[in-house]
This record gives structure tokens, sequence and C-alpha cells, in this order.
């Protein structure tokens, strides 16, 4: 995805805290394009990694230079998206009226308890040269909550749902891809991913 566009779909994610509710909610704005198969605008592939591996629902991936690895468990339709334990204040992704979730859910093994932000990461879901609205969302230490931007953790198995937004009639994505850097870093914003995952969800 070109940057300008990343940065505007990115700007449709807010954090609200529910009025007289013990929940906060992280929002895609209701009003996005006119389909989701173009929310963000563009030809695919919008965003590359320089080494892409192939990978399906079962799989287990190493993460390069990290010495982690991705649990792909599976894939869902969802209404709202939530953490496995929720508990307190927490985030998630509520119901959206015309719009559903196709979530790729997984767990990052981290034997070593490396530091592990969402920010590690992004998602791209293609089908054909369309895409669609995405978002890594990363659980704590307890899966009580998705961490917030700026939010850590050094759990040894948090976790892991790629998000993708989906208009109600339309078709899902064909592939999900994770995208991360060498030993998980920040994306700077003039380069490439180091490395991409990418599932094949649908034929």
């Amino acid at each position: 995805m070109v940057k300008g566009n990343k940065e505007k779909c990115l700007r449709h994610m807010e954090g609200r805290r529910g009025a007289g509710t013990r929940v906060c909610a992280l929002l895609l704005a209701a009003v996005l394009a006119a389909s989701a198969l173009s929310g963000c605008g563009g030809d695919a592939p919008a965003e590359q990694a320089e080494n892409t591996i192939e990978a399906a629902v079962g799989d287990t991936v190493p993460l390069e230079g990290g010495g982690m690895s991705f649990e792909i468990k599976g894939v869902s339709e969802e209404e709202e998206v939530k953490p496995s334990d929720p508990s307190g204040y927490f985030y998630y992704y509520e119901d959206i009226e015309g719009w559903h979730y196709y979530v790729v859910s997984g767990v990052i093994h981290n034997p070593e308890q490396e530091i592990l932000s969402p920010e590690d990461f992004d998602v791209q879901a293609v089908r054909g040269n369309s895409l669609y609205e995405t978002k890594a969302a990363m659980e704590n230490s307890s899966a009580s909550t998705f961490m917030g931007k700026g939010e850590e953790t050094v759990a040894e198995s948090p976790g892991l749902f790629l998000i993708v937004m989906v208009e109600d009639g339309k078709e899902p994505p064909k592939e999900v891809t994770l995208y991360y850097n060498e030993g998980l870093g920040e994306k700077k914003d003039t380069e490439q991913w180091d490395h991409g995952i990418r599932i094949s969800v649908n034929k």
C-alpha cells in the first residue's frame, strides 16, 4: 500500500471508552470507501517484503532473526473481535452495521520472551487487484485486551489476529500477508518490510 493511502486508512482507527461500560472499542469508521475491496485503494500488491514465503492455516512459520515463530491457527468471519479472555477495560473491534470482520487468528511463539509490539507487524489482504482495510491486533500477556500503539509484551505465546474489514455481501480476501522486519523491528517509512508470510485463505 502506498504510504499516503496507508496513513489515511490507519486514521480510520480510533479508540474510545464506552460510556457506562467496562470496555473500550477500537472502531473502524463506518464510512469507508464504497466497497471494502477498494477501501485503501491502489493496485495490489500495495506493500511488499523483500522476501515472502507461502503458508496455510495449520502451519507454524519461523520468524526470521528472532528465534520466534507464528502458528496460523484458523480463519473465521466475525461480527466483532474480542481478545481471548477479556476482562476489566479492554479493547476490541466493535460490530459495525453493513460490515463484518474476516480474521486470521494465530499465536506468536516467543520462548525467549523477547519484547513484542503490535507495531512489529503489518497486514495486507487482497483479492485480485483489490485491497481491504486491515489491522494486526496483538493480545497482552494475559490475553485480556488488545494492545494499543506503543504497548509491549514479553509473553511466551501472545495471540496475534490479522483482522480484515469486509462489506456484507462482498467476497473475502484470497490472501492475507503478515509483514515483519528481521529480528522484529518497526518499519521505517521509506523501507520495505524484510519478510512476508502470505497465507492462502480462499480459492
